[in-house]
């Protein structure tokens, strides 16, 4: 599991992590963006491989996250197409930005 501390700490160096949560009948993963870590949550925007930014964040209990990457040669990539995420636009929730 994650921590909070460690989630800040790679938010500073590295904006883009490829994450992980485990079921019970497998596993999610995805790119996002840290967002937000809170003592016990974090929040989290996906970002495709055009580099575009969802405008929906997705908040996740740490505890449900099971891996965490960082720091490979294609989180970079992404970051420097899509940059850091853009501000969120209410009346655009559910479409890409970018």
């Amino acid at each position: 599991m994650v921590t909070a501390d460690e989630l800040r700490s790679h938010m500073r160096r590295r904006r883009i992590v490829r994450f992980e949560r485990t079921f019970e009948r497998g596993y999610v993963h995805g790119y996002v963006a840290v967002v937000d870590v809170q003592p016990h949550r974090v929040v989290l925007r996906e970002i495709d491989p055009d580099g575009e930014y969802c405008c929906d964040d997705d908040s996740y209990a740490l505890r449900e996250i099971t891996r965490v990457d960082f720091g490979g040669s294609y989180e970079d990539a992404l970051w420097l197409v899509g940059g850091d995420p853009p501000d969120r636009d209410p009346r655009r929730s559910g479409e890409r930005v970018g």
